[in-house]
């Protein structure tokens, strides 16, 4: 899961079929086009099986994400909020400043993880951040805290 509040000089929106939503408070003046209410929408709601949309946060630092809704099903009897059935690899360290710093970090990792850089590296994103790792219960735990915190009703 990453976070939907990259902090007030990043960022986030998300590009589905064209559109554009975000944050009407940080897109006013920062992003080019029409921006719509990210707060207005539900992703259940612009969501379907096969659909392949963008999230995109800290601008500073381009982060870009494609994602590929394998499937969708209506759930009427769960408790209103998203469930990932499964996943892979852990999302990046907000410690890493952007894509190259992200790849960077893996090709110092992977070739020699006993290396002065690799070390460095380990200082910034810490010893128990493993890349290869996804944690399900996390990412579902985070969902539900999203859901009880209510955003969308603000």
């Amino acid at each position: 899961m990453w976070r939907w509040n990259a902090g007030s000089t990043g960022g986030y929106r998300l590009e589905i079929d064209g559109l554009v939503y975000a944050n009407a408070a940080f897109a006013q003046g920062e992003l080019e086009g029409a921006i719509l209410n990210e707060r207005t929408y539900r992703l259940n709601d612009l969501m379907r099986a096969e659909q392949v949309f963008t999230y995109r946060y800290d601008f500073d630092s381009n982060w870009s994400h494609r994602i590929l809704v394998e499937s969708a099903v209506q759930a009427d009897d769960l408790p209103g909020y998203a469930t990932v059935l499964a996943g892979a690899r852990a999302s990046p360290p907000e410690s890493l400043d952007g894509p190259e710093a992200y790849r960077s970090f893996r090709r110092a990792t992977a070739r020699d993880a006993l290396s002065h850089q690799a070390h460095a590296y380990r200082l910034l994103v810490g010893d128990d951040y493993d890349p290869d790792r996804y944690d399900r219960q996390a990412a579902n735990a985070a969902l539900q805290r999203l859901a009880r915190n209510r955003w969308a009703d603000e």
